[in-house]
């Protein structure tokens, strides 16, 4: 059997249904495969684009998927949506086609150490020795990838090596299960400081909603009747926001986190990353007892407060049964906000979006995003604190639908450009996603962090790019609609009557606020 052959039944074998890619002559060998092995090939026209549609498949799906990209070129256009998936924690099998080895020594073209490259980007970088360890390595990638922290591992695929004749032999039992457990001693020692604490919150974070414990949490902050807060900028759902135990998305800023937790004594940071920007002079929870759970390794060893290292579900369904419910308090009055018309149109494209996931990448507007749509467990994700890598979002949500889900991308014009590619791929795919670009001219976030630090910059051309975003995705086969605020609820009974792909303008003023 070809070592192509063997690598494709294995991909199968795994459960894998989709390859991503974009296709070049070093990947010939397996996408030969790909098509006698009915295999979908997901063709996307830039090789980055490719990996976040499949990271949104895995946002959808939680298995590992598949991308397939073309040698150095493809590795190098990916560069930035692979740290994205790695900072995400999303599980995605890269693989790449390597020259034939046969000819390295003449520096062949398309030939580059690959394996390196990726090094920096990934949880594990690979290359076969031999054509016979092909599927093994496959196996070791994708069990590396669902190992906490989840991310992705690249594989090198030399094209000599795929065209070889191997012995047949799968691995029949392919499956890995990772529990990190829960001690009962360090349960009781944390339940034993809440129960002494005068007034705990809690701080919640995206691994809440990676490894579905948002019923255990529920649990908690109701039987503690303690404010819950999301992590600054979180990039998943670490909470219910129309729960009303919620206070909040927390802002990346020391001073604004310690004012937020003022009154409290115990901070409870469940699965959470605490990010900050830009830099500010100050102690983070200085003086607070800071208790931390996380799943994480490398979160767990960011600060030097307790941190304990365990299965966030498990921790806390024990958790639950050792802390004393507390009376409930009244809530703190919340600050009267007079709302604006962008206020009021997301609350409308809230009410007409029911279920569909929501891919949030509109820098300048993600707090009131946040506030005015929320988070729904599973249905929310962004990636504005982990890597603000622009142009993630609106792929990631095509991948998303091409899986089966239901996907709003809420974007920026900045956003937009960076991957209007993506457009063709959910065209012709006939995916279930709607697009809308919130168009404030340029780049409205960098416009904003200049007010006041850096007032030179505010006007200048380079953070003010404007490009016709109607013409370029109807150049994609996509259809569109612009309009203004007042306009709003008509450009969202549109974009909802069906099923199609569309993507509707909202322009909005050129605002220049100070950031932080």
């Amino acid at each position: 059997m070809r070592a192509s052959k063997a690598f494709v039944e294995q991909v199968k074998r795994l459960g894998i249904r989709r390859v991503y890619g974009n296709p070049g002559s070093t990947e010939m060998p397996l996408l030969r495969e790909v098509v006698e092995g009915n295999l979908n090939y997901i063709l996307s026209l830039h090789d980055g684009i490719s990996v976040a549609m499949a990271e949104g498949e895995f946002l959808y799906s939680g298995k590992p998927t598949l991308v397939n990209l073309h040698t150095v070129n493809g590795l190098g256009n990916s560069i930035a949506y692979i740290y994205t998936a790695l900072k995400d924690r999303s599980s995605i099998v890269i693989t790449a086609g390597q020259q034939d080895t046969r000819h390295i020594f003449h520096d062949p073209i398309l030939y580059a150490d690959i394996k390196r490259i990726a090094e920096p980007v990934v949880k594990l970088s690979l290359e076969p020795y031999n054509a016979e360890d092909l599927p093994k390595y496959l196996i070791r990638a994708y069990k590396v990838s669902l190992t906490p922290p989840f991310g992705p591992v690249f594989l090198s695929l030399p094209q000599n090596f795929m065209n070889e004749e191997i012995e047949e032999g799968f691995s029949e039992d392919f499956s890995i299960r990772v529990n990190m457990g829960a001690r009962d001693g360090e349960v009781e020692l944390v339940a034993k400081e809440i129960n002494e604490s005068r007034n705990p919150a809690i701080i919640a974070g995206f691994e809440v909603d990676v490894f579905n414990a948002h019923d255990e949490l529920v649990q908690l902050a109701e039987k503690l009747n303690c404010p819950v807060f999301a992590e600054p900028r979180a990039s998943r759902a670490p909470f219910d926001s129309s729960h009303n135990l919620f206070y909040g998305t927390l802002q990346p800023s020391i001073s604004s986190i310690n004012s937020s937790l003022l009154d409290n004594d115990l901070i409870l940071i469940i699965g959470a990353s605490i990010v900050l920007y830009p830099y500010e002079k100050g102690k983070l929870l200085y003086g607070k007892e800071v208790i931390e759970l996380t799943s994480d390794p490398e979160e767990a060893g960011k600060r030097v407060w307790k941190t304990f290292l365990c299965d966030l579900g498990e921790f806390l369904r024990k958790l639950n049964q050792m802390v004393k419910k507390r009376e409930k308090r009244g809530r703190r009055n919340k600050k009267e906000e007079s709302e604006g018309e962008i206020q009021r149109a997301l609350r409308a494209i809230l009410k007409s979006s029911g279920q569909r996931a929501i891919f949030d990448e509109v820098t300048s507007l993600t707090q009131e995003i946040r506030q005015y749509i929320g988070y729904k467990p599973g249905k929310y994700f962004s990636n504005i604190a982990r890597t603000s890598h622009l142009g993630w979002a609106l792929p990631s949500s095509i991948g998303y639908s091409i899986a089966g889900g239901k996907a709003l991308a809420i974007i920026g014009d900045g956003s937009f450009n960076f991957s209007p590619q993506s457009l063709w791929t959910a065209r012709k795919y006939n995916v279930d996603v709607k697009v809308i670009v919130i168009d404030n001219k340029g780049y409205g976030i960098l416009r904003n962090y200049a007010k006041g630090n850096y007032e030179e910059v505010v006007n200048a051309d380079f953070i003010n790019p404007v490009t016709d975003i109607e013409k370029i995705s109807e150049a994609y086969g996509v259809e569109s609609l612009s309009t203004d605020l007042k306009g709003v609820q008509k450009g969202i009974d549109w974009m909802f009557k069906d099923s199609e792909v569309k993507l509707l303008r909202i322009e909005i003023e050129k605002e220049i606020k100070k950031l932080l």
